[in-house]
């Protein structure tokens, strides 16, 4: 069963970022399931993996977006995507480093993001600039 479904209160109105949006909301559910097994005692390398790509390709069409709409919270916004891509920076140094980063983190770690970032700024922000 999964952690989360999409619904279509979650669109934003730009069919490219929510296909992408909608990406990475399989990351999260694949992390939940993962997780509700029981049976990971790291974080998944793959997981890891499609997070980084989701993280290049979606963050980029974004903020270039933005700057094409002359967003002026653009600053912010791309700050809030290093900030995911330093935590992701985070999760794959610590399995490389067997620190024993618990994938619970990870699980905590997008699903805040989705709730927070996707539905409250992203929503926002592309509704303002509409």
């Amino acid at each position: 069963m999964a952690f989360f479904k999409w619904k279509d209160s979650f669109n934003i109105g730009n069919d490219t970022i929510d296909n992408q949006h909608r990406s990475l909301l399989e990351c999260l559910n694949d992390c939940y399931l993962g997780v509700s097994t029981g049976k990971q005692s790291e974080i998944d390398p793959g997981l890891i993996k499609r997070l980084k790509t989701y993280a290049d390709t979606h963050f980029r069409y974004e903020e270039s977006l933005l700057q094409t709409k002359g967003d002026p919270k653009l600053g912010d916004h791309e700050k809030q995507h290093k900030f995911f891509e330093s935590q992701l920076a985070e999760f794959e140094q610590a399995n490389k480093a067997k620190a024993g980063k618990a994938p619970e983190s990870v699980l905590v770690f997008l699903r805040d993001w989705f709730l927070k970032h996707i539905l409250e700024e992203d929503k926002n922000i592309f509704s303002y600039l509409k």
